[in-house]
């Protein structure tokens, strides 16, 4: 059971740990540096986020972060750029499904990983819809903020 854990957790994180920027001159909504910097607190709250997955994961620690970066999404979707908007949509879809599934097993990574609901979640996320919606996000994210990728600062 800890590596069907360690597995969820890998593709959730991978799913939520986008970044994109807005250009003013490209955008229907708000200003590039609001923006972009709504997604820079995204991701450092992400990465402050990633000890809760650590070891066992304690439930409640679990939901809030969850809940957490679902409402941080959802914010992303006001002032997104025309050329990603469909994109954050996909992954605030995606994460609150994710929050759906995860709340009827009680945030319990064991008791999901056990249910038939486990493969239905993996195949979204791993899905060419999410890949591409997530690419296309981590692709503007660096070309247009020059937010460089969890690739390639590792």
């Amino acid at each position: 059971m800890k590596r069907s854990s360690t597995l969820i957790v890998g593709a959730l994180l991978a799913m939520v740990a986008f970044t994109g920027c807005g250009d003013d001159d490209k955008s229907s909504g708000g200003s590039s540096g609001d923006y972009c910097a709504r997604i820079a607190a995204y991701k450092a709250k992400s990465d402050e986020l990633d000890v809760v997955f650590s070891d066992t994961p304690d439930p409640a620690k679990v939901e809030d972060a969850f809940v957490t970066m679902q409402t941080m999404i959802s914010d992303m979707k006001n002032g997104a750029p025309a050329e990603i908007k469909a994109d954050v949509i996909t992954m605030s879809a995606a994460i609150d499904n994710v929050v759906a599934i995860f709340s009827k097993y009680d945030w319990d990574f064991t008791a999901l990983a056990a249910a038939p609901d486990f493969a239905e979640l993996q195949d979204q996320l791993a899905g060419a819809d999410m890949q591409a919606a997530s690419d296309r996000l981590e692709a503007y994210s660096t070309s247009v903020c020059g937010i460089a990728s969890e690739t390639t600062t590792a």
